[in-house]
Formats: structure tokens, C-alpha cells, sequence
């Protein structure tokens, strides 16, 4: 029955005294055991919600029915699900994919199984609401992709060593301790499975289950690990996945290329897009090179536009699309 027109059948002040016990029975219901299981609390949510309900619907509800409401709401929803870390417990995900909880790991750079991509097609990354900051404002030395037979899984940016370093994206804290060939690096969970890595720091200035904003200083710049020179390597992962930052950053400007990603799974990992790219269907007899001059563009920046291998020899098929922008 609706509690409007169950108060005018009993009475302003009748009804507001039984809904004021109600209230306050059910409220202490939940209290019975000061540590209550996960499935104890999720069998009561659609209790809590009518709780909560019922106690907008007093004009001046006893403070003390608020304050354990308030306690109640607080027990539900910041208990922590499915994360393994006790360390790491006390702070909140910034990700609402619930098998990604179980890959909180504070010992892995990728501590994410092959399986959880298996099913996945693609995907949409959504940065309308959220901040960005380039790491660092430096020139790129070392691009995305092949270098001398290895695979390069992001870029280096030429700093000096003690230059700041800063978080690109609000933020989590997974590692930030020595790794092997990345040395002083931090690796930083961010929403839907997306991740970014900071690597041959000469000091870190965050701690694991830091939660943090873009921009804020992760550590200093140096030559840590196997490196040739004082650089930044900055990685995006999504689920593990190595991503080439160049699909996500403009580094003429140091913006975001857009505030929508597309995300395709491909037989090698992921492609990244603009939503607002734009593409060019390949005609027969079509060529990298005739492609290229129709937008202006280099055959190596159509290449990096498309994640095509950079020295061997692209064939292309009539109604394949190409990014062109």
C-alpha cells in the first residue's frame, strides 16, 4: 500500500509513531551480528532501500532512526567484495567490472588471466567526467610497437632524472616498488579494467591502495632498471593488454584525442579508435601509398593510426576500412 494514503487513514500523528518503530526495529535487525557475511548484507538491500524510503517520508524523523540508518547504509556499502588484498581492503575500486576484483594483485605487474579477454569483442572507454594529465611534457624517444625484433608495450619519454612524474587518470594504487627491468615502477588501476604503468623511477612517492587523482605525483624521473638513459616508460593496459598510448594521447598537445574510445579485439590484442574517427574503405587496386596522399598522411602514420607492423608489407583488401584520422 502507498505510505501516503496509509498515513491518511490512520492519521498524521499515528502513522508517524508505528512508522517511527518500524524504522527502528528493522534498523536494529541488521545489527544483530557486529560482523555481518557478504550474503547477509545483500539479502537485505531491498530492505535498506524501503528503510530508506519510509524515513523521507517523515517530516522530522528521530535522529537517532538517521543515525543508524546512516550505520546501516555505511555497514552495506563499503564493505569490500571479492578483493584479495587485506592490504588494499579499506579502499574503494575505482571499477565497477566485478571480475576484475579478483586480479587486485600487488605482486604482479599483469596478474590478469588469459581468459578474462576470451569472450570480449570490444569495448567502449568513456573520459567524459574524467580528468587527464600527461605524466610527463617531454619528447617521445622510443614509440609503441617493434624495436629491434622486441615489442616495445608502450613509449619512452625523455626526462631528467628527479623530473616529476605525475598519474594520468583517477586512480587506485596496485604496485609502486622495484620490479626487475622496470626498476622503480608503479602501476595504477583505473575504471573498466584500464591500467597504466610508470617505470624506471629513481624514487616512488605513492604507496599500494593510495587512491589518487590525475596529476598527482606518483615519483621522480630517473634511470632505474634496464634502462639506457633517464626516461619514463608509460604503458596503458586494458585488462593486461598493452594499448599504444597514440591511440589514446596527442602528444602535439598533450589532450586526450577524444573523450570516447572504441576498444576491437583483434587476433593480436586490441585496437583503439576514436569514436569520432574517421575511416576510408579500400577500393581494388587500392595502395598504403595512393591512401595516403588522398588524406596527407605518411604511409608509417597510417601504419601507427591502424596498428599495422611498422617495416613489413601491408596487403590490403577491397572493403577493408582503413583510420584515416
Amino acid at each position: 500500500m502507498n505510505l501516503g494514503i496509509f498515513a491518511v487513514m490512520l492519521g498524521k500523528s499515528t502513522f508517524t509513531l508505528i512508522l517511527t518503530f518500524f524504522i527502528f526495529f528493522n534498523v536494529k535487525a541488521f545489527h544483530r551480528h557486529e560482523n555481518p557475511t557478504q550474503n547477509e548484507v545483500e539479502i537485505n538491500e531491498e530492505r535498506i532501500l524501503f528503510l530508506i524510503d519510509s524515513v523521507l517520508s517523515l517530516k522530522n524523523p528521530p535522529k537517532w532512526v538517521v543515525e543508524d540508518l546512516q550505520r546501516l547504509i555505511k555497514l552495506k556499502y563499503e564493505t569490500p567484495e571479492g578483493i584479495s588484498n587485506p592490504t588494499s581492503t579499506k579502499k574503494e575500486l575505482p571499477s565497477p567490472n566485478q571480475d576484475l576484483f579478483a586480479c587486485w594483485n600487488t605482486s604482479k605487474i599483469n596478474p590478469f588471466p588469459d581468459s578474462i579477454i576470451k569472450s570480449d569483442t570490444g569495448t567502449v572507454l568513456v573520459f567524459t567526467n574524467q580528468a587527464f594529465c600527461m605524466p610527463f611534457a617531454g619528447e617521445i624517444t622510443s614509440p609503441y610497437g617493434y624495436r629491434d625484433k622486441h615489442f616495445h608495450k608502450g613509449i619512452d619519454i625523455d626526462l631528467n632524472k628527479g623530473n616529476p612524474v605525475k598519474a594520468s587518470f583517477d586512480g587506485v594504487v596496485r604496485i609502486a616498488k622495484k620490479y626487475g627491468a622496470f626498476g622503480n615502477v608503479v602501476v595504477i588501476r583505473h575504471r573498466d579494467g584500464l591500467e597504466t604503468v610508470y617505470a624506471h623511477l629513481s624514487r616512488i612517492k605513492v604507496k599500494t591502495g593510495d587512491k589518487i587523482s590525475s596529476g598527482t605525483l606518483v615519483g621522480l624521473g630517473g634511470n632505474s632498471g634496464r634502462s639506457s638513459g633517464s626516461h619514463l616508460h608509460f604503458e596503458i593496459r586494458y585488462k593486461g593488454v598493452p594499448l599504444n598510448p597514440s591511440h589514446f594521447i596527442s602528444f602535439n598537445n598533450n589532450t586526450l584525442r577524444d573523450k570516447e574510445f572504441l576498444l576491437k579485439k583483434t587476433t593480436k590484442g586490441f585496437m583503439v579508435y576514436p569514436v569520432h574517427a574517421n575511416f576510408h574503405k579500400v577500393k581494388k587496386g587500392e595502395s598504403l601509398s595512393v591512401i595516403s596522399q588522398k588524406y596527407g598522411l605518411t604511409i608509417l602514420q597510417l601504419k601507427s593510426l591502424n596498428g599495422m607492423p611498422i617495416k613489413a608489407k601491408s596487403i590490403l583488401v577491397p572493403g577493408q576500412l582503413i583510420r584515416v584520422s
